[in-house]
């Protein structure tokens, strides 16, 4: 029988030593004692005292406090291997929670000299963010033609951390403005390509930007481009390696492709991508992101309870504080699917705080969405004066920018609210001052031929409540799908 003391004591003295990034003789020589007495504690031949091991911390300059942090990391490892041990070895896992515990059960100087390592890291990598962020502000201040001329010139700019930055720049740009959703991410691929990195690790970085290009040629509906983007993202994420991408949050790849399936219609690879995504992350911030962005494939599948689960889950993920768009986008989504699922009356509540949201980010498409949600709130609860106002500012919004489609779509909805009060005549004057809207290039051909045929109806006054909300429901899944077509009955009144 051994003679080992299984100790998170003993385990304790090799994490303080490491951390400090002392010897054995040196912590022996401090504490007056011999090598072997460390030795002894470390292998587990006898315990130390707390005593004992706050005469360490002291000597080795620790806030007496630090002891307790260390302990409890010790324990919380220490449970974790016990779980280990417990599982049925029979299940299908079992060489891999072998693998686990081995791993776990190795040296603890080993252990903890791979938890320091990684501690280091992260700080190392704070500080390079800071950096990135002071880096930023200088070339925010310059036209943007100016800058790549600059990152060139510059080698302080030749910096992961700026990389990162600027995707995440561009990510956010991409709520209003397409372009400059573009114009950042070229400027994020510029820099990826003149870090100094190896080779490798290069690549890898620069096959994180290319996802981050694919997302802003996707957001300019320009799938073409952004499927040749994501493909080099993959190809040369996939050769890069090394330590030095941990940095980069590697599900970032996934989720952003994930977005462009579900613009495609593609919807059952959109939520395959982001399943793979879910398993390579702890239960942490990027799991609430992307259960946000799972809801919205669910939404677009119309699986508005599956949509609401998921945006629970993601609630006390998301921190609102660091995050707030991240924390709006989970709430707007949650009372677009409360309404759809006919819960209006659990979604009016939200509004108040949703609508403050979009006026601080300031973002003209947000504001647009943000009204459309209320006037559709207002469409569940009745209020149709209050629906109708709302309506035709969104409907003429999004015609002033460019958007036929979310146009066309607001006008329809208009149609079915007018049709369910009986006003045929108003249904009538509303499409055929809407014609441009519908002819316009931006709406695919089997969209317009939907609205030409609602349009018939319109003209002869005999559009029903039922048929706008069944084109309604055409026009979200065709927007996904360009060959759907929209099947009509003799009266015009079923899909």
């Amino acid at each position: 029988m051994s003679d080992r003391v299984d100790s998170p004591l003993s385990a304790t003295v090799t994490a303080l030593r490491v951390i400090r990034g002392w010897t054995r003789k040196r912590l022996a020589a401090a504490l007056g004692v011999r090598d072997t007495s460390i030795s002894a504690y470390e292998n587990g031949k006898k315990e130390p005292s707390m005593k004992t091991l706050q005469r360490m911390v002291a000597v080795m300059g620790f806030r007496p406090g630090f002891l307790f942090r260390v302990l409890a990391l010790v324990e919380a490892g220490r449970a974790e291997i016990a779980e280990l041990r417990a599982a049925d070895p029979e299940t299908a896992e079992r060489a891999e929670l072998e693998a686990l515990v081995a791993m776990m059960t190795r040296s603890s100087e080993e252990l903890w000299r791979l938890e320091v390592t990684r501690f280091r890291t992260k700080i190392r990598a704070i500080r390079e963010r800071g950096e990135a962020r002071r880096l930023w502000e200088r070339l925010r201040s310059r036209a943007a033609a100016e800058r790549p001329a600059l990152v060139k010139e510059g080698s302080e700019f030749h910096s992961w951390a700026l990389c990162e930055l600027l995707c995440l720049e561009s990510e956010r740009a991409a709520a209003d403005s397409a372009a400059r959703a573009v114009e950042l991410a070229d400027l994020a691929l510029l820099v990826a390509r003149l870090v100094g990195w190896e080779e490798a690790a290069r690549q890898g970085l620069e096959g994180w930007a290319w996802a981050f290009v694919g997302n802003a040629r996707r957001v300019g509906e320009d799938f073409a481009a952004a499927d040749q983007a994501f493909a080099q993202s993959a190809t040369l994420w996939n050769a890069g390696g090394g330590a030095r991408l941990e940095v980069l949050d590697g599900t970032r790849l996934l989720d952003l492709e994930a977005s462009l399936r579900r613009e495609q219609g593609r919807l059952d690879e959109s939520l395959s991508l982001l399943e793979r995504a879910l398993k390579l992350v702890p239960y942490g911030p990027a799991t609430g992101r992307l259960l946000v962005i799972k809801a919205k494939t669910l939404e677009e599948l119309g699986h508005y309870d599956q949509a609401i689960g998921a945006l629970r889950m993601a609630e006390p993920l998301i921190d609102a504080d660091r995050d707030p768009r991240l924390d709006w986008v989970r709430k707007a989504i949650l009372a677009v699917n409360l309404n759809y699922s006919g819960l209006s009356g659990e979604a009016e509540p939200m509004l108040p705080a949703l609508r403050a949201l979009a006026r601080r980010f300031g973002n003209q498409l947000d504001l647009l969405r943000q009204r459309w949600l209320e006037g559709q709130v207002a469409v569940g609860l009745g209020r149709a004066e209050q629906a109708e106002a709302a309506l035709f500012m969104v409907r003429a919004g999004f015609i002033d920018v460019g958007m036929s489609y979310d146009a066309a779509l607001v006008t329809i909805e208009l149609a079915e609210l007018y049709a369910s009060h009986g006003r045929t005549s108003e249904v009538k004057v509303l499409v055929l001052q809407s014609m441009p809207v519908f002819l316009d290039k931006k709406v695919h051909r089997e969209a317009q031929r939907a609205l030409q045929l609602f349009r018939k109806a319109a003209e002869a006054e005999v559009v029903t409540a039922a048929l706008a909300r069944s084109l309604v429901r055409y026009l979200l899944r065709a927007r996904r799908d360009t060959r759907l077509r929209f099947e009509v009955s003799g009266d015009l009144g079923q899909r």
